[in-house]
């Protein structure tokens, strides 16, 4: 997760990087449609000056129609000269300004698919930012739930330690009570074989009682059964 959060990171760098290469692509289409519309409105200024030279031209022309035939001729073919350079660089001028009318199109037209563009990849860097925020709240909810699995686990860790310390403790209990029971079996088996049928229940509801008993009290050392007294009638005495 940490590295799909290095990589979403990295593309949002290049689309911060991409994003401020366009609105400098923008600041210059904008420059240079503003000098091609101040170039346009001075042709066209400078059309209608030409247009006001030729007019003031053929009046000044016609002034002179009045005057000597050979200085009319020469004003007349220099005025003529003067008219075709001006119809010529009038034209110039239109042709230029047809040409910069299509320039001044063809930078708004640049301009309009920039701005989309630049649109387009602020759309993409808010996702990557919702995308990133998004990751990165998943990554606190996955460090929590890893914190809470390792108490989890720490638990579960005491309480096996806590039952494996009762089962070391009833294990014991259970040792210790069947060496008792041994012990006692080894002192009755010491006992004279001269018992008396109630001396013989009372050994053996001994034992039941100490077999019964191993799981829940611990033996005093010593404390196994006295040796049955004999019965006193004198058919239990040996012949």
């Amino acid at each position: 997760m940490e590295e799909e959060l290095e990589e979403e990171q990295g593309n949002a760098e290049l689309l911060n990087d991409r994003y401020r290469k366009l609105l400098l692509q923008v600041e210059s289409l904008t420059t240079e449609l503003s000098a091609e519309r101040s170039f346009s409105a001075k042709a066209e200024s400078g059309r209608q000056q030409l247009e006001r030279q030729i007019q003031e031209l053929r009046e000044r022309l016609g002034e002179e129609d009045a005057g000597a035939r050979a200085r009319q001729k020469m004003t007349i073919a220099g005025l003529e000269s003067k008219l075709a350079q001006a119809e010529e660089q009038l034209e110039q001028e239109s042709r230029e300004r047809i040409l910069s009318g299509k320039l001044v199109r063809r930078a708004e037209k640049r301009l309009k698919e920039v701005v989309l563009q630049v649109e387009e990849e602020r759309r993409m860097a808010d996702q990557l930012r919702d995308q990133m925020e998004k990751g990165n709240l998943r990554v606190k909810q996955l460090k929590r739930q890893v914190q809470e699995a390792e108490e989890e686990a720490s638990r579960a860790q005491a309480d096996r330690r806590r039952l494996q310390r009762e089962l070391d403790d009833v294990t014991e209990t259970a040792e210790s009570l069947n060496r008792e029971v041994t012990t006692l079996r080894n002192r009755l088996r010491r006992v004279p074989l001269t018992f008396t049928t109630r001396t013989v229940r009372q050994v053996f509801r001994l034992e039941e009682g100490v077999a019964s008993d191993e799981e829940t009290e611990e033996a005093e050392p010593g404390s196994g059964p006295q040796p049955p007294e004999p019965d006193a009638s004198p058919e239990a005495q040996p012949q």
